[in-house]
């Protein structure tokens, strides 16, 4: 570690943060710190009615001033908003590392400027980032400090879901996956006051989640509620517990006490059925009177309990009429008029409203993708920030799948806040064209868009999740995509909707954001537990059994040796085919660096070298030590025997996981790699890596990809939308030809591109019968121009609309296009 921090010194690229966060970001940075430019997605003028950004999880509106506004995102950060959602601003970038999720905000608007505390964090797993647990800021977002307990690992491993303040905001609570906090100093200090390691005994299994959380009026009691896996009596075999209603009277040393018979016993038959959502609620203005919301699974359920704690019995059970299971499903957002309990509204995948008490439930608005200004499907959250005697003129905001909505008459109308574009859109994968730069991306709950920058022009399909891309090299315009209908379709023209099917019907795993790779020859895999391949020029597909033990992470492609396959299952090992995938080898006891072993290590990146499938880099994940960033941890191993010997190639990484490695075609060992701090650069074995460009915002980065014909770099964030970058000016190979070659079309090709310059011997001659497309600033040399010929559809072009240098006659200034 001595002598890494060394170098980084010597170097003048030491860069601390903050001294009250009380630990160091080390980045080296490259000569190439031209900015970053956000593609989007952007709402055009014709289109701010509609919804299609990504997820939101909590909101705070500025009491006195309602163009003020902040959000939460659900894998990206704080956003605000002074002109009512026109423009929006990420706070939390100023935070050195990656925040995953802001779950809850507490803004304090009686200071300027306003101080800020945020609940971070997120529980999925297909992903390895550091939680950051509670964060505030007193200067809106400038710097921040991190407020949890030291040492306590929820923040390393688990998410702080939601604040909870007592009536006189004199003491806050916080909870997550399985504990809760208590702070009396206004968030500045945590204190652990339930988890399972202070009640060993109280819950006889641990997988058990908190749902949600009410304090009493007089801040003495904590309700709340729990849902787990189901446990059975071993005897009788009949489900005893699978959820919980919880009392706790804080401040006295006593054990929390189950209330979970009060609704079992309110209920028409007996309860062992199993419980998927599980909320309370208090009544305004009635003290220790609740409403607490169950689902139940099997039958598709929906009870409301009203509940009065001072009683421990239940006023009344209703069971909600109408809504669909899919709504149910989403069963996301319970909120009460304040001043007439009788108006009761819960968000699942729509908005339902109920006023008489819950008896009846109507849908305000039928299911949308988010046009014109119906909010988008699945409500994350709700809040009524004015409540009428009749409901009528309620003022509600949803957060959604597509953003922030917002109604002023009870939700019989409701109007998209976003703006032209509120960065939080979340890619799983993303492919660009060869041939035309045009960019498609599969987003969750927001379907494949694609990006022409020609025309710097979005194309928005929704048809729920969208996942992996892959654009031939062999076929202009055929792209495939992954829908979440399991579905692998087909688009000709380059751009979504994606309408042709494939006939296959391989189904995404959330953790395999990789489904597709596409070798340059055309041949397409698609990636679950089996291996589906489609060979170039033929319409059916193989499917492989790999016998794996989980699905498949990720593939590495040789483009010289089509033959060499390499892969990871989702969770650890590493494989190896050499017959195109049909067989493969587990090779994880080989991944070793001295006593050091790495075969029971996620693998979450594989790169090939395009010349040579010996030689290729792996990137591991999981965490290294998140409070010390510069901790030298081993993130990147390099093989040059196919994997039986490694050696460390971290240098100058930070301790974060990288997600996707890319060879640049051409040069000497350049590799460009994501990590949630940014996209690194490393030119060469005897280098190190070095952070690239500026103001990328630290998030999730899920997929690279290189673009030749306009000489970029394009990365995917599960949260940020689409960025791109000039790809650095390096020294690139050309291709030497010094014998006679025809480029003409095969299986299934019709055109054909170069990733860089190509130069003629002597003896070399060209006989181009098909289109060639050269990369941004390619040229071709050649010693005299007769070398190249061309017939038929032959010609050069470059059909992104990039300069290229064109022919270039040895010995001659003049060039020639």
């Amino acid at each position: 570690m001595k002598y890494i921090l060394l170098i980084l010194i010597l170097c003048g690229h030491f860069l601390i943060s903050t001294a009250q966060q009380g630990y160091a970001v080390c980045d080296q940075f490259h000569a190439d710190q031209r900015p970053w430019t956000f593609l989007g997605p952007i709402n055009d003028s014709a289109h701010l009615a509609d919804q299609h950004f990504g997820a939101l999880k909590c909101f705070s509106i500025n009491p006195s001033d309602s163009n003020e506004i902040y959000v939460g995102s659900y894998t990206g950060g704080l956003f605000y908003t002074s002109d009512r959602g026109a423009n929006w601003t990420c706070l939390s970038d100023s935070y050195p590392i990656a925040l995953c999720g802001v779950g809850d905000l507490i803004v304090d608007y009686s200071k300027t400027p306003h101080s800020l505390t945020i609940a971070t964090g997120s529980s999925e797993s297909w992903y390895d980032v550091a939680n950051q647990g509670i964060l505030q800021s007193f200067d809106h977002g400038k710097s921040w400090m991190p407020r949890f307990p030291k040492g306590h690992e929820l923040f390393t491993f688990d998410e702080v879901k939601r604040f909870v303040l007592s009536p006189d905001s004199a003491v806050w609570y916080a909870f997550g996956k399985k504990e809760i906090l208590q702070s009396v100093d206004q968030g500045q200090h945590w204190k652990l006051i339930f988890s399972p390691n202070l009640f060993p005994n109280f819950y006889q299994n641990n997988d058990y989640q908190i749902q949600s959380l009410q304090v009493t009026e007089d801040a003495q009691h904590l309700f709340f509620t729990s849902f787990s896996g189901e446990i059975r009596n071993a005897q009788t075999a009949e489900i005893e517990r699978e959820s919980d209603l919880l009392e706790w009277h804080i401040g006295k040393d006593l054990q929390p006490q189950r209330r979970t018979q009060i609704f079992r016993q309110a209920h028409k038959t007996p309860d062992s059925r199993n419980t998927n959502t599980l909320k309370i609620v208090q009544i305004p203005n009635r003290p220790r009177q609740f409403i607490l919301h169950r689902t139940i699974n099997e039958s598709n359920e929906q009870f409301l309990y009203f509940i009065d704690m001072a009683e421990l019995k239940v006023d009344s059970l209703v069971e909600i009429q109408g809504g669909s299971y899919e709504s149910i499903y989403w069963m996301n957002g319970l909120c009460v008029n304040a001043i007439n309990p009788s108006v009761i509204y819960y968000g699942g995948t729509t908005l339902y409203k109920s006023t008489d008490a819950g008896h009846t439930f109507s849908n305000l608005y039928s299911y949308s993708n988010g046009s014109n200004n119906i909010p988008h499907p699945d409500i994350r959250r709700m809040y009524i920030t004015y409540s009428s005697a009749d409901g009528e003129n309620d003022h509600l905001y949803l957060m959604t799948d597509g953003g922030l909505s917002f109604s002023s008459d009870g939700g019989k109308h409701f109007r998209n806040l976003n703006g032209r574009s509120l960065p939080i859109t979340q890619f799983y994968g993303l492919s660009s064209s060869p041939f035309t730069g045009i960019i498609s991306a599969g987003s969750q709950d927001n379907s494949i868009m694609s990006y022409i920058p020609q025309q710097n022009k979005w194309i928005v399909d929704i048809k729920g999740d969208g996942y992996d891309i892959e654009y031939s090299g062999i076929q202009k315009g055929l792209v495939y995509g992954q829908y979440n209908s399991f579905l692998l379709s087909a688009s000709y023209n380059d751009i979504a909707p994606f309408m042709k099917n494939t006939g296959l019907e391989a189904k995404p795993h959330s953790m395999n954001k990789r489904t597709l790779h596409m070798h340059e020859n055309g041949t397409l895999y698609v990636a679950s537990h089996d291996l589906d391949i489609l060979f170039p020029g033929r319409n059916k597909w193989v499917r492989n059994q790999t016998g794996f033990d989980h699905a498949i992470l990720t593939l590495g492609l040789c483009s010289s040796h089509p033959e060499i396959v390499y892969a990871s299952q989702s969770w650890s090992k590493l494989f190896k085919s050499t017959d195109s995938g049909k067989h493969f080898t587990d090779i994880s006891q080989q991944l070793k660096l001295g006593d050091r072993f790495f075969g029971d290590t996620r693998i979450h990146a594989i790169c090939v070298d395009p010349q040579d499938p010996d030689r290729l880099w792996i990137s591991l994940g999981y965490l290294g030590d998140y409070l010390n960033p510069c901790k030298a941890t081993t993130r990147v191993l390099f093989s040059m025997d196919g994997g039986t010997n490694w050696v460390d190639y971290s240098e100058g990484l930070p301790v974060y996981y990288l997600s996707d490695i890319r060879y640049i075609d051409g040069s000497d060992d350049v590799l460009i790699a994501s990590s949630q701090q940014g996209v690194y650069i490393r030119e060469g074995v005897q280098q190190s890596w070095k952070l690239l460009g500026s103001e990328l915002p630290k998030c999730i980065i899920t997929e690279l990809n290189i673009n030749y014909c306009r000489g970029k770099i394009i990365v995917s964030t599960y949260g940020r939308g689409l960025w791109e970058h000039d790809l650095p000016d390096i020294r690139r190979k050309p291709t030497y030809i010094n014998r006679p070659l025809i480029i003409s079309p095969g299986p299934g090709q019709k055109e054909f591109y170069s990733k860089g310059d190509i130069s003629l011997g002597k003896k070399g001659k060209l006989e181009i019968h098909m289109p060639v497309h050269m990369p941004k600033g390619g040229q071709i040399t050649v010693h005299h121009e007769d070398q190249i010929q061309f017939i038929g559809e032959g010609k050069i072009i470059n059909a992104c609309d990039e300069k290229w240098n064109g022919i270039i006659v040895k010995g001659k200034k003049r060039k020639k296009k």
